[in-house]
């Protein structure tokens, strides 16, 4: 079941999406991002196969995710959030659970104020990291609940960084 994020804050409906397949035995989505005329540019951020969109599209930013949670978020962490927060991913400084990595991400976003919404962002990360630390404590369904729960925080906290996505 893929993981559905937001990565524009436009209400307009989609009138593109670009869908990108993994390579493996069994070819099979990797993602899915829907965006509208103005936002489409975005979706050159994004390889994969370009189509127009037909009847009932989704509302610009949609992002149907199928990798794994864990791709997702060293995604994130690696592209954006050390980016913005002047923070290096765990790679970088050895394994950490992802609490403790979001908690040092958001402690690092609010320490740079040259980023326009910096509070709010790092509001987001450590509301992630407080739902992060319940992650193991669970069922397996109720952990992939959280991990999607996470994602969808880092998710809102990255486009508030880029005001060109509203």
């Amino acid at each position: 079941m893929p993981i559905t994020r937001h990565v524009t804050q436009c209400a307009a409906p989609a009138s593109v999406a670009t869908a990108k397949r993994r390579r493996t035995k069994i070819p099979s989505l990797a993602y899915e991002i829907f965006l509208c005329h103005r936002h489409r540019w975005v979706g050159g951020n994004w390889p994969g196969e370009r189509t127009e969109i037909g009847e009932q599209p989704p509302k610009c930013g949609t992002l149907l995710d199928h990798r794994p949670s864990e791709a997702i978020f060293r995604e994130h962490e690696a592209l954006w959030i050390a980016a913005v927060g002047g923070t290096f991913p765990a790679e970088a400084t050895g394994p950490e659970p992802w609490a403790q990595r979001l908690k040092r991400h958001s402690e690092g976003v609010a320490q740079f104020d040259f980023v326009k919404e910096h509070e709010a962002i790092a509001r987001l990360l450590s509301e992630a990291a407080q739902v992060a630390e319940h992650i193991s404590s669970g069922s397996p369904d109720e952990e992939e609940e959280l991990k999607e729960r996470v994602l969808m925080l880092m998710a809102q906290a990255e486009t508030l960084s880029h005001p060109h996505l509203t």
